[in-house]
């Protein structure tokens, strides 16, 4: 990982907004983008 990509993951940690509660899904958790409803962004068509 290059210091640029670490830089812009460790700007998107600080900015964003911890969510009330933390969903687990599959076992992972602490995702970075959330949508609207606090569950994790995903590609939608």
């Amino acid at each position: 990982m290059t210091d640029d990509v670490a830089r812009c993951f460790q700007g998107i940690i600080e900015d964003r907004e911890p969510p009330r509660y933390e969903k687990v899904m599959d076992g992972y958790k602490g995702f970075l983008f959330l949508d609207k409803d606090c569950n994790p962004l995903v590609a939608m068509h």
